[in-house]
């Protein structure tokens, strides 16, 4: 019991330390200005990026002045990890999401929102062949995901997209009103994660297969491997979802704990058990960030896709659909930041969405799920189960 007691005292001591030393104003509140310049001065910018501090700010602002008092503060210090402390042998860190903490709780609230989905476009088309009829999607685990080299490119990535994005609207383009944005998940996401409007910044889905996570929790998404599992229909890019159920078609499922498994071994505890075969076991899918910017819109396919708007091709000709084309009417030239393919004779349950360089996203949240039959009621969350001191 005192060793535990002690050690949550020190760390609340060293939380008040630091607030002490961050609040330059001395007004008893630490401003998203105060932490981005603490955190050059540290020299952990790379582990601190302003996205990330805006997205603690957001989860843990309870009396919503977009600053964090003392109280919130020492909430928020556990999450934000100096490089020191990071997993060095595997280069991520993987925190599961409390129950018990309020800034969880409405980190598990939007991600439910997430996984809500129209019941009737569950379960179709090739990728669920073989499945029992199904109409939900049940959260029953989260992580919190970190990894110091993907913050920090997506931090440069999307201030590049920004600068680009002012640029056009010096050109005449209209950035605050694109074709084909919001994304469908804006609702839902608008409060927790921060997003940066002027970036197009949203949150997508990433359904993938249980036996390719670990890889890609090591390596990161890349976009160099597009086309080798699910094909490529609108490019070699890296496919999202705005729709749960679109991420869903390319999961496969998890069912059973193997103690042999790197990826088990990194989700999984004694606090934090896998859920089973309940239902079928559980599916994954990449909860990120993403920088769209003025992203191409398109419903064809192939080298000879051509855009909604204006019709000239999507893709920069002698790229093997690698590079989007150029955004018509701006000087000095400007790719398109990300490709939307809307519903028409290639798809008809979800819009897809495709970017073509991995700097542009940021896996934030890990979510296993439930595929649940009618009538079936899911695994009770119960997030890390608290250990009595």
């Amino acid at each position: 019991m005192g060793g535990g007691a002690s050690k949550s005292t020190a760390s609340r001591a060293k939380a008040d330390a630091i607030f002490d030393e961050i609040d330059a104003n001395r007004d008893g509140k630490l401003s998203v200005k105060e932490l981005t310049i603490a955190a050059m001065q540290r020299d952990i910018q790379t582990a601190w990026p302003k996205w990330l501090i805006e997205e603690t700010i957001a989860r843990y602002d309870t009396d919503h002045d977009h600053m964090l008092d003392r109280e919130e503060w020492a909430r928020a210090f556990a999450t934000l990890r100096t490089p020191a402390q990071k997993k060095k042998e595997f280069g991520f860190t993987l925190a599961p999401l409390k129950a018990s903490d309020a800034g969880d709780v409405l980190m598990l609230s939007t991600l439910k929102k997430l996984l809500e989905t129209d019941p009737t476009m569950l379960g179709k088309g090739r990728d669920c062949a073989g499945w029992s009829p199904y109409d939900r999607l049940h959260l029953v685990r989260a992580w919190r995901l970190d990894d110091d080299g993907e913050a920090a490119r997506y931090e440069a990535a999307r201030e590049k997209v920004k600068g680009e994005m002012e640029m056009l609207g010096r050109n005449g383009k209209n950035v605050k009103k694109v074709p084909g944005l919001p994304i469908q998940t804006a609702a839902a996401c608008t409060g927790p994660f921060a997003l940066d409007a002027k970036a197009s910044e949203a949150v997508l889905l990433h359904g993938l297969k249980a036996e390719l996570l670990y890889d890609v929790l090591s390596t990161g998404l890349n976009e160099r491997f597009a086309g080798s599992n699910v094909g490529s229909l609108f490019g070699a890019g890296l496919y999202f979802g705005e729709d749960a159920g679109k991420a869903d078609q390319y999961s496969s499922p998890d069912t059973q704990y193997d103690q042999r498994s790197k990826l088990h071994q990194q989700l999984y505890s004694n606090s934090c058990r896998h859920p089973g075969n309940e239902n079928g076991g559980v599916f994954y899918a990449l909860v990120c960030r993403a920088a769209l910017g003025y992203p191409a819109r398109t419903q064809q396919s192939g080298e000879e896709a051509k855009a909604m708007e204006g019709g000239y091709p999507v893709f920069r000709p002698g790229t093997d659909r690698r590079e989007l084309n150029h955004i018509p009417n701006v000087e000095p030239p400007m790719f398109h930041h990300s490709l939307i393919a809307e519903l028409g004779a290639k798809i008809v349950r979800f819009r897809e969405l495709v970017v073509f360089h991995s700097e542009q996203i940021c896996p934030r949240y890990l979510i296993a799920y439930q595929r649940l039959a009618p009538g079936k009621e899911g695994s009770q969350w119960n997030g890390v189960r608290e250990r009595r001191r």
